[in-house]
């Protein structure tokens, strides 16, 4: 169920691991920049975090170890966000992994984003992870348009996904036009999928699409599905709603929470 768009290109390969760039007491802070093509991970006891790209791609990335380790669980913070650029075609991914649990969030909880292009976009994201959970609050950080793309002529394809155990959810938008997605929060918990629902905060989740394409959004659930534009499920199950147009398509809150 888990659907990744894998990108199949030739890249510079940066590795950065604990024992590398940082001791067990000191916060490890990267600011990285690039042009072209990318292969970014950055590994860690508490979380990975990954970013590539292929063809005119410049873009951005913070990444923050804090090493803190409140409330002595073993599990330190660790933030990051990407801010990235496509001019004539390219391609890019960004995906952080919490491979560390406290008391409350399991361990497998992961978010991925990708944005792919013939034309112009960008791709704008923030993750966070630590004792407690994973979380992508993009408030004060990038409130709108994390995901914008135009053709150009061409095709362009837009990909989220949050996964938390057995817990799935994620949306797919492909087309020849333009797209433009506010999705500024996710959040998780032990056994829940908050996917574009606010965090903390108001919710801003909705897409903009001109031309023809399509829009899909897709969930795995064990006890429940709440959809804020219409719908629900109790028990457990899987929810795919798929949207085809050939003039443009929008919705006003594409949030929804699976549990």
């Amino acid at each position: 169920m888990n659907k990744r768009i894998v990108l199949a290109i030739t890249m510079l390969v940066l590795v950065l691991t604990s024992s590398l760039v940082m001791t067990a007491s000191a916060a490890t802070d990267i600011t990285l920049t690039w042009a072209g093509n990318l292969g970014f991970l950055y590994a860690n006891d508490d979380a990975d975090v990954g970013a590539s790209s292929a063809g005119g791609v410049t873009g951005l990335l913070h990444l923050n170890d804090l090493e803190d380790n409140p409330y002595s669980y073993g599990v330190d913070t660790i933030r990051s966000d990407i801010y990235a650029t496509i001019l004539g075609g390219g391609e890019v991914d960004f995906s952080f992994d919490r491979t560390d649990s406290g008391p409350y969030g399991p361990a497998d909880q992961s978010t991925y984003s990708y944005l792919g292009t013939d034309g112009t976009g960008q791709l704008i994201f923030r993750t966070r992870t630590n004792y407690a959970d994973l979380d992508s609050s993009n408030y004060g950080f990038q409130a709108n348009d994390q995901f914008q793309a135009d053709a150009m002529g061409g095709s362009y394809a837009a990909y989220h996904e949050v996964t938390n155990g057995d817990l799935f959810a994620s949306f797919l938008a492909q087309g020849d036009g333009t797209v433009d997605i506010d999705h500024m929060t996710d959040d998780t918990w032990d056994q829940e999928i908050k996917f574009g629902w606010g965090c903390g905060c108001y919710t801003n989740a909705d897409v903009t699409i001109t031309g023809a394409g399509l829009y899909e959004r897709e969930a795995n659930f064990l006890t429940s599905l709440n959809v804020a534009s219409g719908g629900s499920a109790s028990g457990a199950g899987s929810w795919v709603e798929t949207w085809t147009f050939g003039s443009g398509f929008s919705m006003g809150d594409t949030s929804f929470t699976v549990k």
